[in-house]
């Protein structure tokens, strides 16, 4: 027999309110019974108690994981209509599965339980039952453990899911939805993805964007390209500057999936990349051109990309001063830089800069003095070098992990101090194949230095000419891949080199 709660007056029916929630959209989805199934339990009890349900509140997918009450208002609707409803004294007991629907962090959960019974109301959880009017503090005790046992809970899920996703990638196969230009295959028997075949209608609009990327088209004309051509992007009815880009920077498309900072150190077996070697190369290669090139207000300058300010870095942005003359100023001067200091007013004539340029050009025009400023751009010899440091370190650790399973063998080690001596091997090697792998693509994306070099010597008799009769694109795209770099600080050259 359920009794009435203490506060109630004798003949008023019990108002209860129902709260239901679940952590992801899929959840939620029409053909999911998790919210209906909350609300329905809900429902069956205010029937027990011939109670009147006067409110449902309901999160459709959000995974509580806050801890202020503030910010769980700001992000869920239903915690600010239940503040108000219990400052109304709108309900008398508010009815749970169980306390990790109130909220992931015992904080958040804990405040919903303490606000209830500080209004007069109670909550009733399906997990831990009373009878309606007799919650005593042990009931507190109860729901302090329970949770904290939903939030060791989730935490021992987003866990196992992590390490899910990292062996699932370290696989080869992709963390979650496959990118435009694959189809995915699935076991007929499981159920389970086994790998990707290619699609017909979406692989060649994939191959096109690399092929324009790599050609050093900007991302306006790729775009174009894509929405004029027979191909179509799934879910829209033309191509977004975010999905060519996000296309252009999934290096699953050479072969390699990646989850975060967890990438495949050799090429996936379980479907077929549509980049090969050489062109994951050319990606990288044109990737990093662009990303050291960013520049502001400048479309129209044939020096965008190349002269940059000496103390923060930054790319110099081309102003027009009364319809005279050109000077290039640093894009930052009014904001804080990267290394959080705020940058000056840094201005210099476009034309100190050509003349600048003009002279250093000239320098080179000997074919030894070009050879050795080449040799200064080129790393790979370090790169070389780290890369057998790596590969020693992980010859090493795989003898260290031999001699370990070979003790417990012998019986001359205990189990449990083996499982973890080995664990610790065995991520210290997963780290070191995660280098070995970033440092194979960077020799890859080396640069070419034979195409730089044939670029210098295209340039070097003609430039002065070539700023004033060639449309800037094309100057400022034939500096980028020279490898040109000059820097400016209160309007001088501090620096000209090859990078």
């Amino acid at each position: 027999m359920v009794n009435p709660p203490t506060n109630q007056p004798t003949g008023q029916p019990l108002r209860l309110a129902i709260w239901a929630a679940v952590s992801s959209k899929p959840q939620a989805a029409g053909d999911k019974t998790s919210l209906a199934d909350q609300e329905a339990a809900g429902r069956k009890l205010a029937a027990a108690l011939h109670a009147h349900v006067v409110r449902v509140y309901t999160i459709p997918g959000h995974t509580r994981d806050l801890i202020f009450w503030s910010d769980a208002e700001a992000a869920m609707p239903a915690y600010r209509q239940l503040r108000e409803d219990i400052e109304a004294h709108a309900f008398d007991v508010l009815f749970a599965l169980d306390p990790d629907r109130l909220g992931r962090d015992p904080a958040l959960s804990n405040q919903v339980i303490s606000l209830v019974e500080k209004s007069g109301a109670e909550v009733y959880l399906a997990s831990a039952p009373h009878p309606i009017g007799q919650a005593t503090i042990s009931h507190r005790y109860i729901y302090a453990i329970q949770t904290v046992r939903a939030q060791e809970d989730q935490r021992s899920r987003v866990e196992h899911h992590r390490h899910g996703i990292t062996a699932r990638v370290r696989r080869g196969l992709v963390a979650a939805r496959w990118p435009i230009g694959y189809r995915q295959l699935r076991d007929p028997l499981t159920g389970q993805t086994t790998g990707a075949s290619l699609d017909p209608d979406q692989a060649p609009a994939v191959q096109l964007a690399t092929r324009l990327f790599i050609a050093g088209e900007p991302y306006s004309r790729i775009r174009t390209a894509l929405n004029t051509s027979p191909y179509h992007p799934p879910h829209s009815p033309t191509w977004s500057y975010s999905t060519i880009r996000k296309i252009l920077h999934n290096d699953t498309y050479a072969g390699y999936p990646y989850w975060g900072h967890t990438a495949a150190t050799e090429t996936s077996p379980h479907y077929p990349a549509l980049w090969d070697p050489d062109t994951h190369a050319a990606v990288i290669r044109e990737r990093q051109r662009r990303n050291r090139h960013r520049y502001h207000k400048s479309a129209g300058s044939p020096l965008a990309g190349v002269v940059f300010c000496t103390r923060c870095g930054h790319a110099m942005s081309r102003y027009n001063r009364h319809g005279k003359t050109y000077t290039l100023r640093c894009s930052t001067h009014n904001h804080k830089s990267q290394t959080g200091i705020a940058c000056h007013y840094n201005e210099i004539k476009e034309s100190t800069v050509i003349a600048a340029i003009t002279g250093y050009l000239a320098t080179l025009a000997d074919p030894a003095a070009l050879a050795r400023a080449l040799a200064t751009t080129d790393n790979t010899a370090s790169l070389r070098t780290d890369l057998v440091h790596v590969d020693r370190r992980l010859n090493d650790l795989s003898a260290r992990r031999e001699r370990l399973a070979l003790a417990l063998a012998a019986g001359q080690m205990d189990p449990q101090i083996y499982r973890s001596a080995d664990d610790t091997l065995l991520a210290d090697v997963e780290t070191l194949q995660e280098q070995h792998h970033h440092l194979q693509i960077l020799l890859a994306a080396a640069p070419d230095l034979a195409a730089r070099r044939t670029a210098l010597q295209a340039i070097i008799p003609i430039f002065p000419d070539l700023i004033h009769r060639s449309p800037p694109a094309q100057v400022r795209t034939l500096l980028q891949n020279a490898g040109l770099r000059i820097e400016c600080e209160a309007g001088a050259i501090t620096s000209i080199q090859l990078t």
